[in-house]
């Protein structure tokens, strides 16, 4: 359960963006993605379960392209901001095995 400061931040994001975070269930909803899956995260970041995440990914078939990077010290929503070029790099060769997986 979220606690504290996490809990307000999370609890204000809802209202602010009229949704109810409660049914996102990442480990249900990971493995059962059809289209090939890139989640770039910071171990610094208070609402991801980073072990849940392998554990969900792990769960994907193999013929799946699935990729989680884990980037330390960083907070949430801040992959992008940590390492620009880093993140981009990431991202251009994760749709490159992408592609080529699926032609």
């Amino acid at each position: 359960p979220l606690v504290g400061a996490t809990e307000l931040i999370c609890r204000t994001a809802e209202w602010l963006s009229r949704s109810d975070f409660k049914p996102v269930r990442p480990g249900v909803t990971i493995p059962v993605i059809a289209a090939p899956l890139l989640i770039i995260a910071g171990d610094a970041d208070p609402l991801i379960n980073i072990p849940a995440l392998h554990d969900a990914i792990a769960k994907r078939p193999a013929t799946r392209v699935s990729k989680l990077v884990v980037l330390p010290d960083v907070p949430h929503i801040m992959a992008l901001a940590a390492d620009p070029d880093g993140y981009r790099e990431r991202l251009s060769d994760f749709l490159a095995i992408a592609s080529e997986a699926a032609a």
